[in-house]
């Protein structure tokens, strides 16, 4: 007689099995068995490799009333049991390693429930009361991990991720001031010049950042990292950070251009290049909507702590501009480059998706566009022409002209501003950013027309972009979601056109030029005229800072009376011409007989401080970018 077949027998890892004895303390009415409390149990679990997949499975179901609730004794002795562990075990124990690899997922987890200050302090201590032994001890465990030389390089990058997702998930609740009373600088500063985690840069300069912008706002003369920042002026650091943030916003930017081609056209025709023109993905229409919802790639929080050395630390501007004083042509990819391509790409589909994290990012890079223009020598730099292009976004229709041959990399700061300005017009307007990319032309034409630098650019398509944005908000002002900033916008764009027009031929490449600007602006007479009635709407009776404020030294009524002082004296001199040609032709023989008209010499157009722009709002995109990047 056969044998009657057996039921197959399942086998449970023991990595579950041992699991699965902490985890009846969770169930309703449960109790942590004793032998869960033993340190011989902990020994045994955490002996064993982390299964993250099946750690998430339990713990990621639990609700925020289950953590603060029943689940807080369990939860508790998860994170106590880890952290001994990682205090006490030698380097090469891998239970140390599990310890922190297992801390860091349960941790992730807990602070995923939006739980308050006082409850993480419950449930990570026990109790509030030793929330100070429990977090010290904590932050004492990741240095010494980080910077013992003793350490293997994978227990030092467990310990870096761990303090990331802490830093990330705390974001700015009350334990995070933990961080600021143990000083981490050197331990991220050993990560960044090891030999063997200099890889990691990525991930300590993020954490950097992110405890430099703890309460920023209301501590910034007690956090230690800022003071850390300011005061670095090791060369090798700031070059190891340049050269880890250059490959990550080269990876922002590669994400772009595989969601879309948009490699520009050889200027040589050939066989190849007709067929490449005529490719079914090459841009003749705008990218179909939610394409770029998702961009950009985490990998874009590397930006926070580039703003933060660039508006902190002036020695990172010189190691920044170096490469522009070495005559190699192979440099293509550095960094103040490369932000100004990633930049491209972000604000030209920032609103498109309408997601708030991607406004988020572009008004990150505009403030950094802004603090490269504000420095003398990367301005100086970037006036002085390359050889090598600049890839920007060409993703969006009306397209920026193809430029061949050398041109400075201002030019390319200008382009990017065009590609704000022209494809982000919504009713759900971004004030801040316009104003802030507003203030960056304002920035560059202060600039070369103070060192007297005739920039060969396409100055019609920038004009255009900033009368087309004053065209929008007077036809549009009844429609917009908020009028909040509206008024300082039109201030600033206002002076930016007067400073333009004003210095024009201190800063325009030639004649031809100019009579293009002052056509532009004649042919937009009616929507300057409007602006006087428009700052006197209801909506926008702003504050004393935004009535008649500018960043430059004279009033929003003195330049929009040059302005219309110049539109009209030409006004009457093309009312009779027939077509856009005729009256340009006119224009041209105006200025060219007898100079440039309606203008004031001798007016104070200098650049003042504007206010500072804060990238508090970029926080939270920042923290959960980063979570995301953790194991």
């Amino acid at each position: 007689m056969d044998a009657l077949p057996q039921p197959a027998v399942k086998f449970i890892p023991k990595y579950v099995t041992l699991w699965s004895r902490v985890f009846l303390g969770l169930a309703p009415g449960g109790t942590i068995p004793t032998e869960v409390i033993t340190d011989a149990f902990w020994a045994n679990l955490l002996s064993l490799d982390v299964d993250y997949a099946y750690l998430y499975s339990i713990l990621n179901n639990l609700s925020r009333d289950e953590c603060v609730g029943r689940g807080k004794a369990v939860l508790h002795l998860i994170l106590e049991k880890c952290l001994t562990c990682a205090r006490t075990m030698e380097f090469d124990d891998p239970r140390k390693i599990h310890a922190l690899e297992t801390f860091s997922a349960t941790a992730r987890c807990i602070l995923a429930k939006n739980l308050g200050g006082w409850e993480v302090m419950t449930v990570f201590a026990g109790d509030v009361g030793q929330s100070d032994k429990f977090f010290m001890g904590l932050i004492s465990a990741i240095s010494d991990c980080i910077c013992d030389g003793a350490a293997a390089t994978e227990l030092k990058h467990s310990a870096l991720q761990l303090a990331l997702v802490l830093v990330s998930g705390l974001a700015q609740l009350s334990p995070g001031a933990y961080f600021l009373r143990t000083d981490l600088f050197p331990a991220i500063v050993d990560v960044i010049l090891g030999t063997d985690t200099q890889k990691y840069t990525f991930e300590a300069i993020t954490l950097l950042a992110l405890l430099a912008n703890f309460h920023k706002s209301d501590a910034a003369h007690q956090n230690p990292y800022i003071a850390q920042i300011k005061q670095t002026q090791s060369c090798e650091l700031l070059q190891a950070i340049a050269w880890a943030a250059n490959f990550a916003v080269g990876t922002v930017v590669k994400q772009y251009q595989e969601l879309s081609d948009d490699t520009p056209p050889c200027p040589k025709i050939t066989l190849g290049s007709i067929v490449t023109m005529f490719k079914p993905d090459r841009v003749f229409t705008d990218p179909p909507k939610g394409l770029f919802a998702k961009q950009p790639i985490e990998a874009a929080a590397v930006l926070l702590p580039v703003f933060e050395f660039l508006d902190n630390n002036k020695s990172f501007a010189d190691v920044l501009v170096k490469p522009f004083t070495q005559e190699d042509d192979s440099q293509e990819h550095v960094l103040v480059l490369s932000l100004v391509t990633a930049s491209s790409y972000i604000l030209t589909h920032a609103t498109s998706s309408a997601s708030p994290r991607a406004v988020a990012y572009a008004h990150l890079s505009l403030n950094i566009l802004l603090r490269l223009v504000q420095n003398p020598k990367i301005s100086s730099a970037f006036c002085q022409p390359r050889s090598r292009p600049i890839r920007l976004c060409r993703q969006r229709i009306p397209l920026l002209p193809i430029v061949t041959g050398p041109r400075p990399p201002m030019c390319a700061v200008l382009d990017s501003c065009v590609l704000w300005l022209r494809h982000n017009l919504h009713k759900k307007l971004e004030v801040n950013c316009y104003t802030v990319c507003i203030r960056i032309c304002h920035q560059m034409i202060s600039f070369l027309q103070k060192h007297g630098i005739r920039l060969e650019y396409h100055w019609i398509e920038l004009w255009r972009a900033i009368l087309g944005l004053l065209e929008f908000l007077t036809k549009k002002i009844g429609e917009l979601q908020s009028a909040a900033g509206i008024r300082l916008l039109i201030n600033e764009t206002l002076s930016l056109l007067d400073l333009s027009i004003t210095t024009s031929q201190a800063f325009l490449p030639s004649a031809k030029v100019l009579h293009e600007f002052v056509y532009e602006l004649t042919r937009s007479s009616s929507i300057l005229k409007s602006q006087d009635s428009l700052l006197k709407k209801p909506e926008l009776a702003g504050g004393a800072r935004e009535r008649g404020s500018t960043i430059s030294g004279h009033t929003t009524s003195e330049s929009l009376t040059v302005l219309v002082n110049v539109v009209e004296f030409y006004e009457t001199k093309i009312g009779h011409t027939r077509s856009a040609n005729q009256a340009l032709r006119t224009v041209a023989q105006e200025i060219d007989k007898d100079g440039l008209q309606g203008v004031e010499e001798g007016r104070d157009l200098e650049i003042r401080s504007a206010p500072v722009n804060e990238v508090a709002g970029l926080l939270r995109y920042v923290y959960a970018d980063s979570m995301s990047l953790m194991p």
